[in-house]
């Protein structure tokens, strides 16, 4: 699976943007010959800290967002390992809620390839109940391994420019 270090990079700003207004918190993408992708940064960090990731026309919705806890302890041949001994990625369950709506599903802990940082991986479909909710409300949030990421509500304009091509 591919490297997920996007999830520790800090976003650079220039001093000047930074004091002139403050900091966005989404982001979305939805380039023509790409995946559309959806983003919340941490204005505390600076860090981005969940990804919403969708091939056109696909229906599904990967989600990528970073923990704090830790799950790798080392490296052996170039893998990361936890202190088991078992080799990343590692099976989670991954709960997606919004607006009182909730989804257990199958997911996986990854291990930042520099870093060994943990990284929780889902999936959902964009015609669930859950995905419709966020849809309509821009709230989502994500939990593994006892930690909840709960962004703000994303703008609308941008879970539509998100979610529209993905379905």
């Amino acid at each position: 699976m591919r490297t997920l270090a996007f999830a520790l990079l800090a976003i650079a700003a220039p001093a000047g943007a930074m004091a002139a207004q403050p900091p966005a918190t989404w982001y979305a993408e939805a380039p023509k010959d790409a995946p559309t992708t959806l983003s919340y940064i941490d204005p505390a960090t600076g860090k981005m800290t969940l990804r919403l990731t969708c091939a056109r026309g696909s229906g599904q919705v990967t989600s990528e967002y970073a923990l704090n806890g830790r799950q790798a302890d080392h490296q052996e041949a170039g893998v990361w390992v936890d202190g088991s001994g078992v080799r990343a990625p590692w099976p989670a369950t991954v709960v997606f809620s919004s607006m009182g709506l909730s989804a257990n599903l199958r997911g996986l802990m990854q291990a930042d390839a520099a870093t060994g940082a943990s990284v929780a991986t889902g999936e959902i479909s964009t015609r669930s109940p859950l995905m419709e909710a966020f849809a309509r409300s821009g709230q989502i949030s994500l939990a593994a391994k006892g930690e909840t990421i709960a962004p703000p509500p994303a703008p609308m304009s941008l879970v539509r420019r998100f979610l529209g091509p993905c379905r």
